[in-house]
């Protein structure tokens, strides 16, 4: 991956057949794995959009990929905008996210170390090491895996030792889950944060784990080992 371009390090099926590449104007299912670590040198733009959102597979076989610094926009993660109502369709897994010992800052209003904003997904076996600073966005939603949910989402068996820095909405795991037609469940299994969690000294919503929620809500098995504190 490449600024958000699928690139030579992805090997791509469909149908059980390896393809080369991708154009951009293909529309269909592609499910990927990486093939190996990465490290992005240029500004990161995340994968998908609202209006293009990625709702295929995604497999890290335990690599990882570096980020540096992500582009401005509304979204900041590996990840931008995923899903498609339901957690069957989209699945990200077994990936680790890296940065720099600086991290990342970002005014975007959705940031994950994985996946900023989730509309339906599966994520599981991932990890996020990139240090990320969200609190030039004061209306933002900050998670080491996800920053905000909005349909079925079930996260499990991931974990954050990055900082996060936000002003509000802050979760180790998820920022914050909001509802849709009263049925956006959202189950977090298995997960644990080590990384420090900071808010503003007015700021709401900060946690180990889920930093709010509005919507009906599962964590089982999960521990928190960071700090909570304000700037």
């Amino acid at each position: 991956l490449v600024n958000g371009t699928l690139k030579s390090e992805l090997t791509f099926k469909k149908n059980g057949y390896t393809i080369g590449s991708i154009p951009p104007s293909y529309t269909g299912r592609v499910d990927a794995y990486l093939a190996e670590n990465i490290e992005i040198t240029n500004a990161w733009t995340p994968i998908g959009t609202s209006s293009n959102s990625f709702t295929s597979s995604f497999d890290g076989q335990g690599h990882s990929i570096t980020i540096n610094s992500c582009a401005d926009g509304e979204y900041a993660g590996v990840f931008g905008y995923v899903g498609n109502q339901s957690a069957s369709t989209t699945s990200i897994s077994n990936l680790v996210v890296k940065g720099q010992d600086a991290g990342i800052t970002t005014s975007a209003q959705y940031a994950g170390g994985i996946v900023a904003y989730s509309y339906g997904a599966t994520i599981s076996n991932c990890v996020n090491k990139l240090k990320i600073d969200a609190s030039a966005s004061s209306t933002g939603y900050l998670g080491g895996i996800v920053g905000y949910t909005k349909k079925e989402t079930i996260i499990s068996s991931c974990a954050n030792f990055a900082e996060l820095v936000s002003t509000s909405s802050i979760g180790g795991i998820v920022g914050f889950a909001d509802v849709e037609n009263n049925y956006s469940p959202l189950a977090i299994d298995k997960c644990i944060n080590i990384g420090s969690i900071k808010g503003s000294s007015n700021g709401n919503y900060v946690s180990g784990i889920l930093g709010r929620t509005a919507t009906a809500t599962t964590i089982s098995n999960c521990i928190n080992f960071g700090e909570r504190g304000c700037n």
